[in-house]
């Protein structure tokens, strides 16, 4: 009896469900998503939608108008996109949903605000992925795919953000991917200032990596990007290296003990044969290759290389368990900020529904009292009362019927246990409806 309600859902593959090749396969670049979720939006009736899709992450959010949805029928939503995408579907849909998870409802708020909050990302309380989950909304809200529901929420989202980098220490001593590359290098290379780096990609993982770098004083930087502008960019930023366009790499590749590669390529930008000259005119000394990207730069089989070492993004979650001790206790303390907000979103939510109720029910009052107003104040023992009197009446009708109206509302969205909101506002609404114009 009662009218559906929207239903809120985030389906997507992370760092902790799934590992780095299943998330590579799954990864679909910003243009073939904004080729990709047009047709989805459309194809599944979606009210709204946005996506994030990082290094660590492919997740989907949407609205539905109705809840009447199996999980089956909600990951189809996510597996249209790997169909409908150019290179079509390279993953099996017993995979993906093997390793994707999927939230409905007040698991979706509570996971969506982990994500804005840093709460869920490799590293704890990392401050990237606000950044990213900025861009995200930009990006949907820009193709007009927010509506009521995920424009709020993404508000809400980010308001959590700040509210658990004020009342926590998640975001003490700050660490991310590029952070814990340059951490694991200074592990098991020594000190930063006897080697030579080299970075390729000017994007924001190689920059954050640069900065970080640069504060530790290496022998020597470059900076290598296709597009020159952006590394002579980067370079000015910090103050110190040089930068040089992408080409002759595997000559860069010589001059550098460590390489950190972070570019956008689609492609693997250093293969196992590359390695190999560089080698040769290095004399074997031994090799540091850190890959930060997704789809991953440099070729896996390069660890069979003697005397050289190569570490991947899922590598860098050792380095990751051994700094985030703290931020994980205050990860807890979020957690509770998280539900209370997800809380009084939902409430928020909720009010959608019951608010057109409320305004039909003080409709019904305002009609009665109109009319039985006008009908009892029209007979003849009524005469002696003048316009003033009769206007006190009406006025104190009035005044009862936006009581009733308030105490209504009140009892609503407050119910006394046992009863729930939507079931209370389907009563009321069933009881006095709203009259017809």
């Amino acid at each position: 009896m009662s009218d559906q309600k929207p239903l809120l859902v985030s389906i997507g593959a992370n760092h902790k469900s799934a590992a780095i090749d299943f998330r590579e396969e799954l990864f679909l670049p910003l243009e073939e998503l904004n080729i990709v979720l047009p047709k989805v939006k459309e194809n599944f009736g979606l009210s709204e939608v946005m996506i994030i899709s990082t290094c660590n992450r492919l997740e989907l959010f949407f609205v539905l108008p109705n809840e009447n949805q199996t999980d089956l029928e909600l990951f189809e939503v996510f597996i249209s996109m790997q169909e409908l995408s150019s290179h079509g579907q390279r993953l099996k849909k017993e995979s993906i949903i093997e390793h994707c998870y999927l939230f409905r409802d007040r698991e979706a708020v509570e996971h969506i605000f982990s994500v804005a909050s840093g709460v869920d990302s490799l590293v704890v309380g990392e401050t990237q992925i606000t950044g990213q989950f900025k861009e995200a909304t930009a990006h949907a809200k820009s193709l007009n795919f927010l509506g009521t529901i995920l424009e709020r929420l993404s508000q809400e989202a980010l308001g959590v953000s700040k509210k658990v980098r004020t009342n926590t220490d998640i975001g003490k001593k700050t660490v991310s991917i590029s952070h814990a590359a340059i951490d694991l290098v200074r592990q098991v290379s020594g000190n930063i200032s006897d080697h030579r780096f080299l970075i390729l990609g000017a994007g924001e993982m190689a920059a954050v990596a640069a900065k970080y770098l640069t504060a530790k004083n290496p022998k020597s930087l470059v900076l290598a990007n296709r597009t020159l502008q952006k590394a002579e960019d980067l370079v000015a930023s910090l103050g110190t290296g040089s930068a040089v366009k992408l080409e002759n790499l595997k000559e860069l590749m010589a001059e550098a003990d460590i390489i950190i590669s972070g570019t956008s390529a689609s492609e693997l930008v250093i293969t196992k044969e590359d390695v190999i000259y560089a080698q040769q005119m290095r004399r074997n000394r031994p090799f540091f290759l850190v890959d930060i990207a997704l789809p991953r730069d440099i070729s896996p089989d390069c660890n069979q290389l003697d005397d050289v070492f190569l570490f991947e993004i899922d590598d860098l979650k050792q380095v990751v368990d051994g700094n985030i001790k703290e931020r994980e206790l205050a990860a807890e303390k979020a957690k509770g900020i998280i539900a209370e907000s997800a809380g009084q979103y939902l409430k928020w939510i909720s009010g959608l529904n019951i608010k057109p109720v409320l305004s039909g029910f003080r409709s019904y009052l305002d009609d009665l009292i109109q009319r039985e107003a006008k009908k009892t104040l029209s007979k003849s023992h009524f005469d002696d009362l003048d316009t003033k009197q009769k206007s006190s009446i009406e006025n104190l009708l009035q005044s009862l019927a936006g009581k009733i109206s308030s105490d209504a509302g009140a009892r609503i969205h407050n119910p006394p246990e046992g009863f729930f909101q939507q079931d209370l506002a389907d009563a009321l609404k069933v009881l006095f409806p709203e009259p017809e114009e």
